[in-house]
């Protein structure tokens, strides 16, 4: 084979290479939760983020999702575990309706017990309201630090 051709082989193999590397890399920071969690009260929990987060604790999520509620009002979005939550942010209020809308929120991440076990992802309409959250479509994504 001329050299050529062998420098373009190992560049194509080589951007091959990167390519699967930087998929694994996102993929692995990033989460989509297909499905629907329907509340039975006003606190709802959801997914287990734990695994995103450890990626890198210190750092900037995005956090998307599609909302309704039985009536319409607040609803306080957090990390929260009785015992052994990792992580932990300050929550976040969106106002929900009975008809889904889509929801962003940002926040930062930290740590709290390094030997928690879980950090899941809560939506709270608040004891006693009526605001009973329904959920689907959960993504969370590492945006910066």
């Amino acid at each position: 084979m001329k050299k050529e051709t062998l420098i373009k082989i190992a560049i194509l193999l080589l951007i091959v290479a990167i390519f699967a590397v930087t998929n694994v890399l996102i993929s692995s920071r990033n989460k989509t939760i297909e499905g629907e969690y329907n509340g039975t009260s006003e606190l709802l929990s959801t997914i287990d983020c734990v695994d995103i987060f450890n990626n890198n604790p210190t750092s900037i999520y995005r956090i998307s999702f599609d909302m309704r509620t039985d009536i319409d009002g607040d609803v306080r979005i957090m990390l929260y575990d009785k015992e052994g939550g990792r992580y932990w942010f300050s929550a976040k209020w969106v106002n929900s309706t009975s008809e889904f809308n889509h929801y962003t929120i940002e926040t930062k991440v930290a740590m709290v017990d390094e030997e928690g076990m879980v950090s899941h992802l809560f939506f709270d309409g608040g004891y006693g309201s009526g605001v009973i959250p329904h959920v689907k479509n959960i993504f969370v994504e590492e945006i910066g630090s």
